[in-house]
């Protein structure tokens, strides 16, 4: 895995504000602040999901109750929960939009033996991160979880990509207030690049499908 591979798989790290010297790029390198993916362009409309069949509203709660899944809300990893209901009927919290994300990271390159100061810019998105983790615990930054792809049609063709000059991801985020029977799910194409004019690698969200559901639907 080269180095700027590397710092792309820090975008969903960053998203928690966690970042280390072994998965970030020097900005110093002329090789990789080349290195963009203006190849992949935004969709032109949003596609609405549709449950596959045998599939429902029982599956995808269960899914995002389930203890192994997080919405991203904290820094704090350990404060992030599944998803919260009231009485199976209305949403127990409030998933908010995520903000535009502009920091700087420094540390030592081990590979190549030099300081870097790198500077990062994540744009915005609607709603908050669904992650998914692993019996051990550890996270899983698989954007397209397995048990998103049995429960809606269509996603199991969304594949990340490291191809050179090919940086994508595809990642579940969820929007709703609380006290409110419905809810939003989208599915972002997350794509990377450096740009030298801002000196800084971008990440920009672009919206690809959405659900729009409604806990009144569901019954266990």
């Amino acid at each position: 895995m080269n180095r700027y591979t590397k710092f792309i798989s820090s975008f969903f790290l960053s998203s928690m504000v966690v970042s280390s010297s072994s998965s970030v790029a020097s900005c110093q390198n002329e090789k990789y602040k080349n290195a963009t993916s203006v190849s992949i362009r935004p969709a032109d409309e949003v596609v609405d999901l549709q449950f596959n069949d045998g599939k429902g509203y029982s599956d995808l709660i269960g899914l995002l109750t389930y203890s192994t899944t997080k919405i991203y809300q904290s820094d704090d990893w350990q404060k992030n929960l599944p998803l919260q209901l009231e009485d199976d009927k209305v949403l127990g919290t409030d998933y908010k939009n995520t903000e535009k994300q502009d920091y700087s990271n420094k540390g030592w390159d081990e590979e190549w033996q030099e300081e870097y100061e790198d500077h990062f810019i994540l744009g915005p998105h609607d709603g908050s991160k669904i992650y998914t983790t692993f019996s051990n615990g550890n996270v899983n930054f698989t954007p397209i979880a397995d048990e998103f792809v049995s429960i809606f049609k269509g996603i199991n063709r969304l594949k990340s990509s490291f191809a050179d000059n090919d940086y994508r991801y595809y990642l579940f985020t969820i929007s709703g207030n609380k006290g409110n029977s419905k809810f939003d799910l989208y599915i972002y194409q997350l794509i990377e690049y450096f740009d030298n004019d801002q000196n800084a690698y971008i990440g920009q969200y672009y919206k690809r499908f959405q659900f729009k559901a409604d806990l009144k639907y569901f019954t266990q």
